[in-house]
């Protein structure tokens, strides 16, 4: 757990500059939030007493408004004035448990360490130590640093090494190391990018950084007023786009991005909202006989039966809670473009009409001419437009993408549901014409589809895989890009 006994703002609208990628591009999103009103959700929502000093710091003499911005480019998002939590509204939310001491990502992060035979290693944030509890039992040593002093002295007590003082002066004497790790930790901040400049001094040539916070882009898009989400606890909101755009800014290379699995103690609150988002819980739901007509609640909780009954404790493949980052120290730092982190760059514009290609395209085109000739004001109105083109782009990928997931997944269940329930036949024979068509559109895939039939687990390991490819592809996605628009402008004024 990682505290900020003071209270730091920042200028309204964050200057009109995002602070991961220099955009000009940020906007206020409309989410305006009292923190008098805040801290009276959290007392009757979730039973937590403050003390007087927690109610005297954040509403004297005024309770104050904090409003959400975000960048169009990048996608992060931070409130403004920011006001993070105090040693004291942290005692009082954890008194309740609040926080899981096994997680995912620490399981992930001792996987990833021990690959890369890490000896000197150091958990930014540890709280009481369970991530340096884990990495002892399996038989690696692992410093901390923590704000709090009680959670410092409870990890101590466990015989860890923790660091206290201030960041990052209090471990200049012991750096560089080979691994950092900061779990949960940036969203908490009032200078998170200042905050990894600084962690990047501590780390060795091509050390590496291992990062989690929670997704943006995942369930919890579903829940933005959620108590966890909002200041004083939660000032910032990240996805991966922010760190594949960001982090070259900052002297870092994305080694790799994963999403957590949806955990049991989840399941209820998420896959309500996200059923109807192709993830493979609801098309396996659709598809099984009888189980057509029932509503979703019924479908969740039909599941989840099936799901305890099988003592499955994790649902690969669907998102849940948190992005795990790995992050490798660059000592050339470049700067990225948004373009440059594309997945299927070849494929991302076959859906879009000549004529929407062409509108895109000549906006892009002007933009590059007419930026020097504008003024700064105009220039920031322009950026402006071109993220919202630019998440326009994203939006349709991201449809492409997910009916890609659901064909594949029809596909898997198609085959194994030929092979094992030989009832169905006459059932399977009505759909076999709709399942002969989807395995020509995607018969360039049938390998991959097989392993599928393995696990899930294979799923992310394609997923890894395809990330090495990215710099090539986009390589490729921009001269198919000039050559296209060359094409298309060429026949434009032909006609």
């Amino acid at each position: 757990m990682l505290t900020n006994g003071n209270r730091e703002m920042m200028p309204s609208g964050l200057n009109q500059i995002c602070p991961v990628c220099s955009s000009l591009a940020v906007v206020p999103t409309g989410k305006t939030h009292n923190l008098a009103d805040v801290l009276s959700r959290w007392q009757s929502e979730a039973g937590t007493e403050f003390p007087e000093s927690v109610w005297q710091e954040y509403t004297v003499p005024t309770a104050r408004n904090t409003t959400l911005y975000q960048c169009l480019r990048c996608g992060f998002s931070m409130f403004a004035p920011t006001v993070v939590g105090n040693s004291a509204f942290y005692t009082a939310i954890t008194a309740g448990q609040y926080y899981v001491e096994e997680k995912w990502e620490f399981i992930q992060g001792a996987k990833d360490i021990a690959s890369l035979q890490a000896a000197r290693i150091l958990d930014i944030g540890c709280g009481s130590g369970y991530f340096l509890d884990l990495l002892k039992t399996k038989g690696m040593k692992c410093s901390g640093y923590e704000f709090s002093p009680e959670a410092s002295e409870a990890a101590r007590a466990k015989g860890h090494d923790i660091f206290n003082g201030p960041f990052p002066e209090a471990l200049a004497s012991t750096a560089p190391y080979d691994v950092i790790c900061m779990f949960q930790v940036l969203e908490h901040l009032p200078d998170p990018i200042g905050f990894l400049r600084d962690a990047r001094k501590l780390l060795r040539p091509e050390g590496v950084l291992i990062v989690s916070v929670p997704d943006a882009n995942g369930p919890i898009r579903h829940f933005p007023d959620a108590l966890t989400e909002l200041p004083p606890h939660h000032v910032s909101r990240w996805c991966e786009l922010t760190f594949r755009i960001g982090m070259p800014l900052l002297g870092f290379r994305v080694e790799k991005a994963l999403y957590e699995p949806l955990p049991d103690y989840l399941w209820h609150t998420y896959l309500p909202v996200m059923w109807d988002s192709g993830i493979w819980p609801a098309e396996i739901c659709r598809a099984a006989n009888g189980l057509e007509d029932m509503g979703i609640n019924d479908s969740v909780l039909w599941f989840i039966g099936e799901m305890r009954k099988y003592g499955a404790k994790l649902l690969y493949g669907v998102p849940s809670h948190t992005l795990y980052v790995v992050l490798k120290r660059d000592e050339k730092p470049t700067r990225s473009t948004i373009s440059e982190f594309r997945t299927d760059a070849d494929a991302k514009f076959e859906n879009l009409s000549s004529a929407e290609l062409l509108r895109l395209y000549k906006e892009l085109l002007s933009y590059n001419r007419q930026y020097r000739e504008k003024s700064d004001e105009e220039c920031r109105e322009e950026e402006m437009r071109m993220g919202r083109y630019r998440l326009e782009i994203g939006q349709r990928e991201s449809y492409l993408v997910s009916q890609q997931k659901i064909l594949i997944r029809q596909q898997d269940e198609f085959a194994r549901r030929k092979e094992g329930l030989a009832e169905r036949e006459t059932t399977l024979a009505a759909r076999e014409n709709e399942f002969v068509k989807r395995e020509e559109a995607i018969s360039a895939k049938e390998n991959k589809l097989v392993e599928r039939a393995e696990g899930l687990t294979v799923r992310e390991n394609e997923l890894a895989g395809r990330a090495e490819n990215l710099s090539i592809k986009e390589q490729r996605y921009e001269k198919l890009f000039i050559v296209r628009v060359a094409r298309e402008l060429k026949a434009l004024f032909k006609t």
